[in-house]
């Protein structure tokens, strides 16, 4: 189980043309199931509205990112060996990317 968790929390960990692409699948699956939710009348998962705005969508990302880091540290002082050069490379990979969601977030922010 915590091999299948650590994949699917893996997004934001790969080099930013990946973690891009993944970003989007997500916002994608996230917006469709809010619009799913919203037509059953099923409670509402209020992080998954507004995908369609950039500004949201960072956040959400921002708040994942901070997530992350505790995750893989603790991946890595259970399992050791290669998970910690994967650890290194991922919270390499969410700080660039993290710096990438802050500039693409100041940029929209002033349009």
């Amino acid at each position: 189980n915590t091999y299948i968790h650590t994949s699917d929390l893996s997004g934001q960990v790969f080099p930013l043309k990946i973690a891009k692409q993944w970003e989007v699948r997500i916002s994608r699956e996230f917006a469709a199931q809010y619009k799913e939710e919203e037509r059953l009348g099923l409670p509402l998962s209020a992080f998954m509205k507004n995908m369609d705005n950039i500004i949201e969508r960072a956040k959400l990302q921002l708040g994942f990112i901070d997530l992350l880091n505790p995750w893989w540290n603790e991946i890595a002082r259970l399992f050791g060996g290669e998970f910690n050069k994967f650890r290194e490379y991922g919270i390499w990979n969410c700080t660039i990317n993290l710096r990438n969601i802050l500039q693409q977030t100041r940029k929209h922010s002033k349009l």
